[in-house]
């Protein structure tokens, strides 16, 4: 089942905690299993009768007063049960001491179980259950009806402790629609969930088909609290799955080859948390007090709330240990207190490979050799901000279409120290799949072993730079070996002529052909293409362009900047804050400019920059990319050009647009605005986006699915080692009729 009927209308924002199953009065939704495993909502729009309830309970629809109420610098602390507690406990014994206190007062306790071999939420109200609690789960638990069955409880004015993730407990106020008095709730330091049909198949290659599974420890201690290791349990027999390094499942967890899609996105990675108290691993320990950690489990505890708060203080005294600790030093190595973990790059490929071997291990080994669909080459590692967001764009709409990809990590000589340190790593690090470091075509080479196709694009990457030839040959794939399939996505010339004497025409023809499928960013790098080298080509929208608005909105949203009421001024290869006309810079003295040019990036970062474009009452600048953000999100602009320069990137976008007249030449044009603030028409501009963007996606995805052009297979290509010999081969074999 691949369309799944979400109540949140997108895929990737549900989380799967049945708060609008669980709501509807009609019982008009069902959760449905997709191929991947994870359930989903679906409606039956016969039973349906619009109430809007389902909508109201969904938390990714609803931010909980409960969360916008909570700490966002939390009181953190270091606790250490007895060492009976801890060694049943994946940490340091909180949840245990946590509940205790739940069911001393008449309460239940709702957490996380093995039902059977499939895991649940349960409600308890009994001590001598509560080990069916205990240790982590790593697996999304079923939440059935336990939402319901709370709101029963609470009604009786009962205790009652919920503990789950963090989207789990933002299902269940939404679910409930207020907070109650004697309600308290524990999420977890939380580092995704893959689903049950993963853990299904874990079971059905470990244990011997006679034996009847009881229950997995995900974090054996036997060897201590310092890795992880799986120990599956039968009626009969004990099977230890080993460590991270030989676990199969352990390897799809913590690499993220199996988490549900709304993981990599996930809304509540932050120290503002929707729970009461917040428990888990206090990894890395030792960096506070090297005696807070004796190998047998630490756990760290942030009180959120009040109730959070109140709670602790009736218990911290049952603990051995308990000390404050700053809230940095939880955050450490905890990285889902401060941003979302990163999906697998074979994320999609692990479950297609799943799917078809039914083979937990083969999925795993697939993924794990890092091989790849595709390998993507652009100028990502450089100090620049399109260039940066455009490679993310690629990466992520090449993932979206079903293809394991890869950023190949070029780091050429004149990019000399223009990645460490920057923003670009900043950004890399969060949201980036990438190879180690390439220095030098003979690095590049090495790329062949992981991957049968390569793209190339987007960005200038074929304009005449300072040492042109060697850095356009390898943009043009000069390292990828003839037997696998090129495909150009939207790079470009940079100009609107192709800058080159005869010697590197000739050059850049032999690259050329090599290609299997062509696509250029401007119209005139389709007349290039036909002109000077005799190939078609289509013309394709930059990746920033054809990506999702919400995605880059999400990143927006991360900024440290709140600034309002402002023109943002951008401008790239100018060094000071300037604009570049006097005549502009007169017509904007009034106005509140927020100015920033390419050379005064090192603390801004990419989220930054976003939020800058997109809360602008007007952008002026230079930057293509700058103006395809704008146009992404709305915000009027002007494109100013020194005279003499070449605008043919622009005008491609622009005239496609219809939109030609926000390019100011000269002084002339300036002078002829009597409107500064000149409105679009955004609704004709994103009709016209949206058809341009639905032909350019077309045209990757079936580039992507054809199959390599065997012509394009040359037989020479292993006796050619360098330009002159490429030159002789071409010359010799007549082709450089050019």
């Amino acid at each position: 089942m691949n369309n799944i009927n979400c109540v949140t209308e997108e895929k990737n924002k549900c989380f799967g905690c049945r708060a609008c199953a669980n709501i509807c009065p009609v019982s008009a939704i069902t959760m449905k299993e997709d191929d991947e495993g994870f359930f989903y909502p679906v409606i039956d729009n016969n039973k349906c009768t619009n109430c809007g309830l389902c909508k109201k309970a969904c938390p990714s629809l609803n931010k909980s007063e409960t969360y916008l109420n909570n700490n966002k610098n939390p009181d953190c602390y270091a606790l250490m049960a007895d060492d009976e507690t801890r060694l049943v406990s994946s940490s340091g014994g909180a949840f245990t001491l946590i509940a205790n206190w739940i069911l001393e007062q008449g309460g239940y306790v709702c957490g996380v179980a093995f039902v059977g071999q499939n895991v649940q939420h349960i409600i308890i109200d009994k001590k001598d259950d509560l080990y069916k609690l205990r240790g982590s789960k790593y697996v999304q638990s079923d939440t059935n009806t336990v939402y319901s069955q709370i709101k029963e409880l609470l009604k009786q004015d009962k205790y009652v402790l919920f503990t789950g993730t963090p989207c789990q407990v933002a299902g269940l106020y939404s679910f409930l629609g207020k907070d109650y008095e004697k309600l308290y709730t524990v999420d977890l330091i939380c580092h995704g969930v893959p689903p049950q049909k993963v853990f299904d198949m874990y079971l059905a290659e470990t244990i011997q088909k006679d034996d009847v599974f009881a229950h997995t420890t995900f974090r054996d201690k036997k060897a201590g609290w310092t890795v992880y290791t799986t120990t599956t349990t039968t009626t009969g027999k004990h099977y230890y799955g080993g460590s991270l390094s030989k676990d199969a499942y352990l390897q799809a967890f913590i690499k993220n080859m199996c988490l549900r899609p709304s993981c990599g996105t996930c809304p509540y990675t932050s120290t503002q948390r929707e729970a009461d108290i917040t428990i888990g691993d206090f990894w890395a320990i030792e960096r506070f007090d090297k005696n807070l950690n004796d190998n047998k489990g630490t756990s760290v505890i942030l009180l959120n709330s009040h109730k959070g708060r109140e709670l602790f203080s009736s218990i911290k005294n049952n603990f051995v240990v308990c000390r404050e600790v700053p809230l940095e030093y939880a955050s450490y190595y905890n990285i889902t207190l401060y941003t979302p973990l990163k999906q697998h790059t074979n994320r999609k490929a692990f479950f297609r490979v799943l799917n078809k071997t039914n083979s937990l291990k083969q999925a795993v080994d697939y993924c794990s050799k890092n091989q790849y669909d595709c390998a993507i080459l652009n100028f990502w590692p450089h100090r620049n901000m399109g260039g940066v967001l455009q490679a993310w764009a690629l990466q992520d709409i090449i993932s979206e279409l079903g293809y394991s990809n890869v950023l190949l990590n070029y780091q050429c000589k004149t990019w000399k120290n223009a990645y460490s340190d920057s923003f670009v790593e900043r950004f890399a690090n969060k949201y980036l799949f990438t190879t180690k470091a390439y220095y030098s075509e003979l690095d590049l080479i090495k790329s062949n072993q992981i991957c049968d196709t390569f793209i190339i694009g987007s960005d200038c990457l074929w304009a005449k730079w300072s040492n042109a030839q060697y850095f356009r040959n390898i943009f043009m794939g000069s390292f990828a070996d003839s037997s696998k399939k090129l495909i150009s996505y939207a790079p470009s010339f940079g100009n609107a002529q192709f800058c080159g004497n005869c010697e590197e025409i000739l050059n850049a023809k032999y690259f050329l052909n090599r290609f299997d499928y062509i696509s250029v960013r401007e119209n005139s790098g389709v007349d290039i293409l036909k002109n000077i080298f005799n190939l078609n080509s289509t013309q394709c929208l930059d990746p920033t362009l054809v990506l999702s608005q919400e995605k880059f909105n999400r990143l927006a949203l991360k900024s440290k900047y709140n600034n309002k009421n402002y023109i943002f001024n951008y401008s790239i290869g100018i060094k000071n804050d300037d604009l570049a006309y006097p005549t502009l810079l007169d017509k904007l003295k009034n106005e509140n400019v927020f100015a920033l040019s390419q050379f005064q990036l090192q603390d801004t970062d990419v989220e930054d920059f976003l939020y800058l474009i997109k809360n602008a009452s007007l952008l002026i600048t230079n930057s293509y990319h700058a103006c395809c953000l704008a146009i992404k999100f709305n915000v009027p602009f002007y494109i100013f050009s020194p005279s003499g320069l070449d605008t043919s990137r622009f005008d491609s976008l622009l005239g496609i647009l219809h939109l030609e007249s926000r390019i100011l030449r000269t002084n002339e044009d300036i002078y002829k605005l009597q409107n500064l603030f000149e409105p679009i028409d955004w609704d004709r501009v994103n009709s016209i986006l949206a058809k341009e963007k639905e032909r350019s996606l077309k045209w990757l995805k079936d580039a992507l699915e054809a199959p390599k052009d065997l012509s394009k297979i040359d037989p020479a290509a292993a006796v050619i080692k360098n330009l002159n010999d490429k030159i002789s081969y071409l010359q010799n074999t007549a082709v450089n009729n050019v």
